[in-house]
């Protein structure tokens, strides 16, 4: 097996030893440190960008990425080429591959043998729109890698399929493009599986969206060159758990509907004693605010909303300003698992074995309280 280095990020001493690298607290491996630059600062989850254009900091900014996708064009280099790069993982794909692009396809498509997917073809989440989301993961997952377990396009539009094939998965990014080119999505740590109408999830969870839309208004490619690709595949808002007001209704899924986020702000205790003093007054600013579903999908997995949503204490993850609607269109839905596998046939047998081990867990726990 191949030797990788760790960076300890307060030593910068080199560790070869992935255990000892464990232990130190390495903030990651050296491939990927430099993408942003060590000066830029730490950005805060629900942190909106500044309005005003700083055409020096998006050049910076630009430049910095493009120096770790190695995409500063040289003579020999064209458009393509650099696309290329991008269509592929950021760095040397043998160390960070993307799992789950060669299997067939299923349906009508498969039939007779079916074919393979190309892994060069465009999907919801990019290599770059991956990366960024690394970001927000909790700590000891942002090094694993990204599996595509479900896929539309390849699985099916079927909420069905989704149990069936994510009942062994426990983290994944769920995400989507509408037809009109704006990608949304979520984390979450449960595995998707018919719940009935009961909330399960834990408040790891988080939503994201891309700031701008792949398509303009005339529902064509909205980045007219590369540089304008990499900036608008990089531009993220997340919104994590409300910590502060939010409730615990994460995620929601049975044959019918499929919900990440939804109901009512909670109030502590304080906020119930003072409910009696400005009781009237808080009921007209609440009637005001109408809170949903951050995303909500219908059986079908046809459409689907976006609100405003107490959960996560985030606004609709689609830009409705011209729709006036929250309803989106669903063109291509993925959920991509984390692994620390490197190839499918290992991560499967991971799944398995942590399920085994989880159900074994929950029987113990259950009988000890008979």
């Amino acid at each position: 097996s191949e030797n990788v280095s760790f960076v300890d990020s307060e030593t910068s001493h080199v560790v070869s030893n992935p255990l000892t690298a464990c232990l130190c607290g390495v903030e990651g491996i050296s491939l990927m440190e430099n993408f942003m630059g060590k000066d830029e600062p730490i950005k805060n989850a629900n942190e909106k960008p500044p309005s005003a254009d700083k055409e020096n900091e998006d050049e910076d900014s630009l430049a910095s990425k493009k120096r770790y996708l190695h995409l500063n064009k040289n003579d020999s280099e064209t458009e393509s080429d650099r696309r290329t790069k991008l269509s592929t993982w950021m760095g040397a794909p043998e160390d960070y591959p993307i799992l789950g692009l060669d299997k067939k396809r299923m349906g009508a498509m498969g039939a007779g043998g079916g074919t393979f997917e190309d892994p060069l073809e465009p999907h919801v989440l990019s290599p770059l729109l991956m990366r960024c989301l690394r970001e927000y993961l909790p700590f000891a997952l942002r090094e694993e890698n990204f599996w595509l377990r479900y896929s539309l396009v390849r699985d099916g539009a079927s909420l069905e399929n989704i149990f069936k094939i994510m009942r062994h998965s426990q983290r994944t990014i769920l995400a989507i493009e509408t037809s009109d080119g704006q990608v949304l999505g979520s984390f979450t740590s449960s595995p998707w599986r018919s719940n009935g109408n009961n909330y399960y999830g834990s408040c790891e969870a988080f939503v994201w969206n891309l700031r701008k839309s792949r398509l303009n208004n005339k529902g064509e490619e909205s980045s007219q060159n590369l540089d304008e690709y990499i900036l608008r595949e990089s531009s993220v808002d997340v919104f994590r758990w409300n910590a502060k007001k939010g409730n615990r209704n994460v995620q929601l899924s049975n044959e019918n509907k499929l919900f990440v986020g939804g109901g009512d702000p909670e109030m502590d205790v304080e906020e119930k004693v003072q409910d009696g003093i400005g009781g009237k007054e808080r009921e007209e600013i609440d009637s005001n605010l109408q809170w949903g579903m951050s995303l909500a999908l219908d059986k079908e997995l046809l459409r689907g909303t976006s609100s405003r949503c107490a959960t996560f204490g985030s606004d609709p993850l689609i830009d409705n300003r011209h729709t006036r609607s929250d309803v989106f269109e669903i063109t291509n839905m993925e959920i991509w698992a984390l692994t620390p596998c490197m190839n499918e046939e290992m991560a499967e047998e991971l799944e398995l074995g942590r399920t085994f081990v989880m159900g074994l867990h929950s029987q113990a726990s259950q009988s000890s309280f008979q």
